[in-house]
């Protein structure tokens, strides 16, 4: 699900266009789709819901999201069932009837499909890789916290956003938690945490602003004063300016300094605060305070311009060499024209399009050339959730994304035996 601001949707041969991760996504009113009436207000920011119709990803406007739920599908008369919008029905907890939108069939009415078909994407896309050969635009959710400058948190990090009530607010221990899906969401006060004072005159009946963040297979609730907007930014995050931990830096957004809130450190921090762990393990320890350099060249796919930026800066602080790759196209046709004994490691995200981590991995380790590589992958999800599929696709390790110490440590397995020499490689005689 993408917010998607009014100024931020083009036209292509009249036909609505958003720009997601640097692929252009057509857009479809559902309103239109099944001939209901749209709100009449204009609004800024359009809720999108991105859809897979037989290969053809499509986004889909809806004025609300109300939530997920877990159903029973059950199918159409015989009398509906020339209805192509509708692929089933399902009864409510509260006893209503809902319909259930069939993507393909809403492909197929919008015209989406043959549409899409006739635009000359491919002709496109080569042309804005001549002129970017990687788009680096990255989106922020813009809010709001007891301080006078505005604050955000890398679009790709929000699982979901969310408004609870006081009275929903439960404890274990002294930490607050919302029974939240079959399962505990804790909260974390960013007010509380980054040291600013915190509104203890709050009304009962007000609603709570909660920024759902995954991380690790786990589930973790930030708590703000009020979610804003979505900007975009394409210069990048500058690190200079940080006055304490919790932050990564700043971005100007609207002519504005916003500062830029580390997520993912922060979990880390309430996690171990938490389960009560007082000291990191040995060997991260020794990790993270280690200066030692290493040589070696590295390769990075992944579709999210923040994490490229991210790790890629990881990477070359300890000497590193990192190429970059936003799709598997681009990577593969590097690897046509890279020599195998000149790359140390493969460094894969999991969820990308077109090819997934595991997919790419799979078909590097098929390839008789670069069957030896080291392949680590990254990624949000938990270990245990895709073992199966390690397995089966040849990846060697499985790391959490953005755990600088546990990344270096994990690529100085290929890299250690290599220093002074020419090209960093696990392979070389």
């Amino acid at each position: 699900m993408h917010l998607v601001k009014k100024k931020k949707i083009e036209f292509l041969q009249g036909q609505p266009m958003y720009r997601l991760r640097g692929d252009l996504l057509p857009l479809v009113s559902l309103a239109k789709v099944l001939n209901l009436p749209e709100q009449e207000q204009v609004h800024e920011v359009s809720n999108v819901a991105v859809l897979n119709a037989d290969g053809c990803i499509f986004g889909l406007i809806v004025d609300e999201i109300l939530d997920s739920a877990d159903i029973v599908v059950k199918p159409l008369s015989t009398y509906l069932k020339c209805i192509s919008a509708y692929s089933g029905a399902t009864i409510m907890g509260d006893g209503r009837v809902s319909l259930i939108l069939d993507v393909t069939g809403i492909g197929e009415l919008s015209g989406v499909s043959s549409k899409v078909s006739k635009l000359d994407f491919n002709h496109l896309h080569e042309m804005e890789r001549e002129r970017d050969p990687i788009i680096s635009t990255q989106e922020f959710l813009l809010f709001k916290i007891n301080k006078g400058s505005k604050y955000a948190i890398p679009l790709c990090l929000v699982h979901r956003l969310e408004e609870f009530s006081l009275q929903s607010i439960e404890y274990s221990g002294t930490q607050r938690v919302i029974r939240y899906r079959d399962s505990l969401l804790p909260l974390i006060s960013l007010n509380q945490f980054l040291g600013f004072e915190v509104d203890s005159q709050i009304d009962a009946e007000a609603l709570l602003s909660i920024i759902v963040v995954s991380k690790g297979g786990r589930i973790f609730g930030m708590e703000v004063d009020v979610i804003f907007d979505i900007v975009s930014d394409e210069r990048g995050i500058d690190e200079l300016l940080k006055d304490r931990p919790g932050i990564l830096g700043n971005i100007i957004a609207a002519n504005e300094v916003v500062v830029v809130v580390d997520a993912l450190h922060i979990i880390d921090s309430e996690s171990a605060r938490m389960a009560c762990r007082k000291e990191l393990p040995k060997l991260i320890k020794e990790v993270e305070t280690s200066e030692q350099k290493y040589i070696g060249t590295i390769l990075y796919l992944d579709d999210t311009p923040f994490f490229r930026e991210s790790v890629k800066k990881i990477l070359e602080k300890k000497g590193l060499t990192v190429h970059v790759f936003p799709d598997s196209d681009s990577l593969f046709k590097s690897l046509s024209e890279l020599k195998p004994e000149n790359i140390s490691v493969l460094l894969t995200d999991i969820e990308m399009p077109k090819m997934n981590g595991f997919q790419v991995a799979k078909a590097i380790k098929s390839m008789e050339s670069w069957k030896n590589l080291p392949i680590i992958a990254l990624s949000t999800r938990s270990k245990a959730s895709v073992q199966d599929q390690m397995s089966e696709s040849g990846i060697d390790i499985y790391l959490e994304k953005l755990n600088a110490d546990l990344l270096i440590e994990a690529v100085g397995k290929y890299l250690v035996k290599n220093i002074g020499k020419e090209y960093g490689t696990s392979r070389s005689a």
